[in-house]
């Protein structure tokens, strides 16, 4: 079976990604908790930030790739309309993978449980914003 994949979904769900994340950890959103629990200041943020965004970019298509990658499939198996593939392929990659990973790692690293919800609930709603791209226009 070739997937067949739609790369402006992909691109706009990276798009997508970023927007999330560029609000969850807007100062006035979560930001300033963050920057709190992980011990950065202003100043620690302010300094060599572009290799991160261009880091950030790269996972955030990626992740689309793959969501749209997973999502094919799924829909292939089960059937189902495209938009409840999309959304239940973000909710169990994201459960199955993140949610184990992040906790796991957390864990070991003795990060403050807070940190590891930020983290958990940023991933779970960029997921779900991939997914609501690639359900709109992915076919």
């Amino acid at each position: 079976m070739d997937v067949s994949v739609n790369y402006l979904a992909v691109i706009l769900g990276a798009v997508a990604s970023m927007a999330v994340g560029s609000i969850w950890y807007a100062p006035s959103v979560f930001g300033k908790t963050w920057q709190k629990l992980i011990g950065l200041t202003d100043k620690d943020l302010s300094k060599d930030w572009v290799p991160s965004i261009i880091k950030a970019s790269l996972m955030s298509l990626i992740t689309a790739y793959m969501l749209f990658h997973m999502t094919f499939l799924s829909n292939q198996y089960f059937n189902n309309s495209w938009m409840s593939a999309s959304l239940s392929t973000a909710f169990w990659a994201w459960l199955g993978f993140v949610v184990t990973s992040h906790i796991t790692n957390d864990s070991f690293e003795r990060r403050n449980f807070k940190l590891t919800a930020l983290g958990l609930g940023h991933h779970l709603v960029e997921f779900l914003a991939i997914a609501i791209v690639i359900g709109v226009i992915g076919k």
